[in-house]
């Protein structure tokens, strides 16, 4: 129990900092074209919610991102709740907020007018509703058909997923998921092919920061060779391939996309501790030094976004 209260303690710290740090941003920011039009002719789910914030609070900067604001410590709180049984430790899942409270690419989402958000929330809900229940919600899986394009990838991770467990109903229903989301959003397929592969890798190292991405890798690699692996690696890599296999011939808007590859922090922080815990403290160097090094890179990429 002390433990646990103390692990509540330091998230909640957390939590404090974070808020601090981005209530500042906040100040600095003004709406944005591209904010603009989707808050005067809401089509997603980010403008209805953001139009009918201002209508509560008045039509202010702070009202707009509010809402993505609450979103984002809901999702960190739910990466901790995820972590916290996925992992041994409890010190360990709130190590996990801790990355997610840091990274880039969550932290430059946080305050937009953006899917981003309601993206990583729901996906969370649903990797932790498989963890717990070791069943498919598929009430929340209709849900996510009508709400964002990203929800396509998922479908797809759990076509993959059903088939490494032999579910016949996951896959079908999946398929049939996946359908009605590219019935309602489609997906822009065209023009001439030209490779914007390194432009999106470049992305992706702004996200995550440049070593803890090359980490990620390392990270779904070491997954691949499991048996069984979680939701939460399909979801991951197919993400991650379908970003790399569209980059080959045309440019990809990551920012659909990207969200999903943050699902992948549990996977990185259990494997390094793993791999930590089982070497006499003389021998942890080779794993305590890139620790550091990764971990200040993206400290230093972090505040460039805070200070920029």
């Amino acid at each position: 129990m002390k433990s646990q209260t103390r692990s509540f303690f330091w998230l909640f710290s957390l939590f404090f900092l974070s808020l601090g740090a981005l209530l500042w941003l906040l100040s600095t920011l003004s709406i944005s074209y591209n904010e603009a039009q989707e808050f005067f002719n809401p089509q997603h789910f980010c403008g209805f919610v953001s139009s009918y914030s201002a209508k509560i609070l008045g039509q202010n900067d702070w009202s707009l991102r509010l809402p993505f604001l609450l979103l984002h410590f809901c999702n960190a709180f739910l990466m901790f709740y995820f972590a916290r049984d996925f992992l041994k430790h409890s010190n360990d899942a709130v190590f996990c907020a801790l990355l997610f409270l840091l990274l880039p690419g969550v932290n430059a989402v946080a305050l937009l007018v953006s899917n981003s958000g309601i993206v990583i929330c729901l996906t969370l809900i649903l990797c932790i509703w498989v963890q717990k229940n070791n069943t498919i919600p598929y009430g929340l899986l209709l849900i996510m058909a009508f709400v964002d394009r990203s929800f396509a990838l998922v479908f797809i991770a759990l076509i993959f997923y059903g088939i490494e467990r032999k579910q016949t109903l996951l896959i079908f229903l999946s398929l049939g998921f996946f359908a009605l989301n590219m019935y309602c959003f489609g997906l822009e397929i065209g023009g001439h092919p030209r490779g914007y592969f390194l432009d999106s890798n470049g992305h992706l190292l702004l996200i995550f920061s440049p070593l803890l991405f090359l980490y990620f890798l390392y990270t779904l690699y070491r997954y691949f060779n499991q048996s069984k692996r979680p939701l939460v690696w399909h979801i991951a890599s197919v993400a991650l391939g379908f970003i790399w296999l569209l980059s080959l011939r045309q440019r990809v808007q990551t920012e659909f996309f990207a969200p999903l590859l943050i699902l992948a922090i549990p996977l990185m922080v259990n494997l390094y501790f793993s791999g930590l815990r089982v070497r006499l403290p003389q021998f942890r160097a080779r794993y305590t030094i890139p620790f550091l090094a990764t971990f200040l890179v993206l400290l230093l990429c972090s505040g460039m976004l805070f200070l920029s």
